[in-house]
């Protein structure tokens, strides 16, 4: 029998701007202490930072231009 597990739920995203063109590791992250919030699963980044209160209604205007910058974000 396949056993499966779900990611759904409440994770913990941390993110800030690349600096070495390469993904940090976590312990890293950690040691950065990198900006974080908290994420659903399933989602969308743009989503979570909109209710964490750090941008605007992504689907308003031109908000979603002011997300441009998390492209060059990397986030753990």
């Amino acid at each position: 029998m396949k056993k499966t597990q779900s990611l759904n739920g409440n994770w913990t995203l941390y993110y800030a701007p690349e600096t070495s063109g390469r993904q940090d590791s976590y312990d890293a992250v950690m040691e950065k202490e990198f900006s974080h919030i908290t994420a659903e699963v399933p989602g969308c980044v743009q989503l979570d930072l909109h209710r964490a209160g750090i941008e605007p209604e992504p689907f308003y205007a031109d908000n979603i231009h002011l997300y441009a910058k998390y492209e060059y974000y990397q986030c753990r």
